[in-house]
Order: C-alpha cells, then structure tokens, then sequence
C-alpha cells in the first residue's frame, strides 16, 4: 500500500500505453470524466519493475546528476530505529530533498522495496515508481513543495532552471556531495513499504533509489508510469540514507538526528544498540514566553503577544498566569452619554435619549442627574374646559360652557346638551278622543341652558308662553335642576319655585358662577285640553337679573 501524506491530489491515470485497447479505454474515461467530473485514481505503483527492466534499455548508465535525491528524511511519527536483519517490510514516510540544475521534465522517483538497486533487479518487480504531484494549474503558480512547477502543461511535475524562477518563490543553494555549483532544492514527500537495509553499516538504514527525467517537453506525462528516462543517461542512482532511520548504535553519537531538538541517547542491550531520539523540553515556566525549538538551533522563547486586537480593553502579561485583558472605563461622568466600547475604535460616548414617548412632557437632559421629564401644563385658562393630557398627542381641552337654550327629547343628558351631542327636539304630537287631547308623545322632553351669574344677578327666571292655547305644560315636581357647568354635576343651590298656572319657573339665591339649568317637561299635562286651534306653539325664554340668556320652542301637532 502506497500513501501520500503531503499536499498530494489523486490524478488521472496514464493516457499513453503501447497497447491500442489501453488507449481506447483511456479515451474513454477523459470522456466520462468531462462529462461527469468523476474522481481521479490514485497514481503511485509499488511492487514494479526498476529501471532496466521497465525500460528495456540495455545498460541505462543513469550517472547523470541534472536531477538527483540530494536527501532522504524520515518523517514517520514514532518510527526512529529499524532492524536490519529482518525481511519484514516497514511503512515510512519520507521526505525527498531533490536537487536539480537546469530545466528538466516530467520527473520520476524510483526505489527499490527489496533492499537491492533501482537502476536494474532481475529478481522480480521490486520498485516503487512516483512522481511529482499535483502539478501547479499554472506556470507560475508552483511552490517548492507542491503544487509542482508544470512547464509542458501535462500530468506530471517539472524542475525549472537554477537561473530562473517563474513561481518567484524557488529555493536555491550550494549543491551537496561535493559538486559544487549552485542546485534548486524541491521536496516531495511519500509513503512507502521498504526492507531495513544498512548497504554501508553506518547505523543509517538506506534504500537503492533513482531519479528519472527527460531532457525535453515534447513528451506527455500523466503519471508515474510516464516518467521512464528520456535517454539510458537521463536518471541517476545510488543508494540514498534515511536520515532518522537508525539500525543500530554503540554510542550516543550514533543516534546523532541532527536535530537541536532531541536528546539523542544510544541504549546497549547484549549486541544491539537502540536509538531513542526524545524531544527536549522548552518550556522556561514564563507564561508570556512562547516556548518552540528549532532543529537547527535548539530552544527559542519568543514573547507572547497579548493584543486581542481589543480597543476595549488593556492589555499586559503575568509571567505566572499569562495574558490579561483589563476592562477599559469608558465612563466619561456625563450622565447625558450612553457609555460604550466599540472593540474595533474604543470608547465611544452617544447622546442618552431622554424622549420617554409622552407628549405630556418636556424632555432635558441634566448631566450631573441625567434625563429630566418635566409634565407640561394643559391649562388654557377656560373653566369651562376639562385640561388633560395624552401622552400620545399632548393636550386636550375639552368642552365648553354650553349657553344656547335648547328643547331636547327624553333621556337627553347633561353631558350631551355640555358636549353639544344633544338632539333638538321640534314638534309633540297629540291624538283627540271626543275632541280631548287623550295623548301626547313624547311624554317627557327636556330644556337645558348654560347660564352664568354673578353676584349682582343670582335670579334664574323661565317663562312659558303657550300661544292661542291656554293649557300650560308644567315642570316635573323635583326635576329643575342646576348642574356644574364643567362637570355636569348637580349642585344644590338656590331656591326653586313652580307657578302651576303658568308654569313659570324662578330659583333664587344662586351663588354665582357658570351653571347648566335643566328642566324636565312633563306635556301628558295637556290631557283633556280642547285645543281652540289644531296646532300651537310652546316658547320657553330664560333669563336671569342681569339680562336674557335665550330661548327655544317647540310645536304641538295633531298626529296625523
């Protein structure tokens, strides 16, 4: 089984075989792909020939170094030491450093799974073939660890020249082993089932490796089974160590990782040394230190950043328990602000709406005490008003003292004479039995007239005058009454007086002041009258000491 653990995608299998039905197929798949975005199969190959017999070149000499594996690092979590003596196979994940000088294309990376070379094994099909994916989607969008540089536009990855840099990103340096010259370093990382095998017995475990290439980009490439050598020259092979992978020890040296970061111990039990390579620890008790190690140089405290990118708050560091984050007061003292943060500005103070939503108040702002709703006066200097307030529209001055003398049907109040809601009432009818009048309807109406007085004039007078008929229509016993003018209650003032013969009415000795006078009528009074003429008219006229106040009448019908 073959894993890739670094920015690997899956891609398309290869589009070029020697065989018609393999292209056929393959045609077929692009079709089905475009059609339906199916996913791409995994590209890698294990257990395939090396690089003689999947060629079929004679002698591929393979000693060029355009492209070459510079290093092997083990980066297998856990997995530090391995047994060279048994023929069990171990998974590692490696990560490849490859070194190139001048432009190159369609790269392949060979190993041999068997302990033996890459370049040639007639023993059986013992390599493991992959290459470098997942190409950039464009000539200048690559990094030096995937997506890979793609100069032909095809499936696989390319090396570009150490003297150019279409990502802008490339990295360079002196060429290892001894060369000299100047090398683009391109890292690749990949998962692969090996022997332990130690070629040299330097307590490294190595592997039997190859890089391949063509020199040019007229080729198309689509995975790793494309990327044979262009030539017998175009690859290079040796055996390469896996750096971190020990297969023995005598010394602490021996387990030397080269990496700062590790305490690196060698352990003899009888014959066999064993590595053990424990992460030192870095951490200086400062919690405003951030503790990280560097494989190069060993421990670094960096100091702890505290911003929280919070204007609302202060922001410091305790060595024992970390970052702090204080409150920021934004009270400004003006009970007319609203204090607030804004975590992106700082304080910040808005206006404090005093609007309580009253229409019966005056809204101010005191800063010392804050908001201040006064109540407004609705006073408009009227008695005869009822001043109120609502608090959805402000003032209402309602009423007024009513002062028009008016006839009015039965179960006519005060408040409705007051409001100016009362109906008049025009006209009684009266039937005639044996040439008596034998009904009246409406058997009740009523007079009302607002009426002020002053202490010069405390005399309510009504006189009746009843036309060509002499039958008078008297007043109801105890139903002549004065009402407050304002509030339509009854007040108990002055002296009322009844004339049955002309149904006048007097009240004396009325304090002064602003009144409604009402009076019930009671007409069934006309009862076994012989009216002289069919109809009349009743007229009702009040006034008092100071002068008239006014009057109404009504007409009396036969009904028809």
């Amino acid at each position: 089984m073959i894993t890739i653990s670094k920015k690997l995608r899956c891609c398309c299998t290869s589009l070029y075989r020697a065989d018609a039905v393999r292209y056929g197929m393959m045609m077929l798949l692009l079709v089905v792909g475009l059609l339906f975005t199916a996913q791409p199969a995994v590209a890698q190959t294990s257990d395939t020939a090396c690089v003689k017999e999947a060629t079929g070149l004679n002698n591929p000499s393979c000693t060029a170094n355009d492209v070459r594996i510079g290093s092997y690092r083990l980066v297998s979590p856990g997995l530090t030491s391995c047994d060279p003596t048994s023929n069990d196979p171990i998974t590692v994940t490696i990560e490849a450093t490859i070194e190139s000088g001048p432009a190159r294309y369609d790269v392949g990376i060979w190993i041999n799974q068997d302990g033996g070379s890459a370049k040639s094994d007639p023993t059986g099909n013992n390599c493991f073939r992959d290459f470098l994916h997942p190409v950039a989607s464009s000539g200048t969008n690559c990094e030096p660890d995937g997506p890979y540089y793609n100069a032909d536009g095809d499936g696989c990855g390319d090396v570009h020249s150490v003297t150019t840099n279409p990502c802008s990103n490339a990295v360079t340096g002196p060429c290892t082993g001894g060369g000299g010259g100047t090398c683009v370093f391109t890292t690749y990382t990949f998962t692969v089932d090996i022997l332990c095998r130690d070629s040299d017995g330097d307590g490294t475990a190595d592997v039997g490796s190859c890089t391949s290439w063509d020199q040019g980009s007229a080729a198309v490439c689509s995975d790793e089974l494309d990327t044979n050598p262009g030539t017998g020259s175009k690859c290079n092979c040796g055996r390469i160590d896996i750096i971190g992978l020990h297969t023995g020890c005598s010394v602490n040296s021996d387990c030397n990782d080269d990496n700062a970061c590790t305490n690196d111990v060698c352990t003899v039990v009888g014959t066999v040394g064993t590595c053990t390579n424990e992460n030192i620890s870095c951490d200086d008790s400062d919690e405003c230190t951030t503790d990280s190690c560097d494989p190069a140089t060993g421990c670094t405290h960096g100091t702890v950043s505290c911003d929280d990118s919070d204007a609302c708050t202060t922001d410091s560091c305790d060595p024992a328990t970390g970052c702090t984050h204080g409150t920021v007061s934004c009270d400004d003292s003006d009970a007319c602000t609203t204090d607030s943060c804004d975590p992106a500005t700082g304080c910040t103070h808005g206006t404090v709406n005093c609007n309580d939503g009253s229409a019966c108040t005056i809204d101010s702002c005191n800063p010392a005490s804050g908001c201040v709703n006064a109540p407004i006066s609705c006073d408009d200097g009227n008695v005869c008003t009822v001043d109120t307030c609502d608090p959805a529209d402000g003032c209402h001055n309602v009423g007024s003292c009513a002062s028009d003398t008016q006839i009015a049907p039965t179960a006519t109040t005060c408040s409705d004479y007051r409001d100016g809601t009362a109906a008049d009432l025009n006209q009684l009818l009266y039937g005639l039995k044996g040439g008596e009048i034998n009904s009246v309807s409406p058997g009740v109406f009523f007079l009302y007239d607002g009426i002020t007085l002053t202490s010069s004039c405390s005399t309510i007078s009504v006189t009746e005058s009843d036309g060509p008929w002499t039958q008078v229509i008297v007043p109801r016993t105890g139903q002549v009454v004065l009402y407050d003018a304002v509030t339509c209650n009854k007040v108990s003032v002055g002296s009322v007086t009844i004339d049955p013969a002309t149904g006048n009415v007097t009240i004396t000795g009325v304090d002064p002041g602003n009144y409604i006078l009402g009076i019930k009528y009671d007409p069934t009074t006309l009862k076994g009258y012989t009216p002289p003429t069919a109809s009349t008219t009743y007229s009702f006229a009040v006034s008092s000491a100071c002068g008239a106040s006014g009057s109404d009448s009504i007409d009396v019908n036969p009904k028809p």
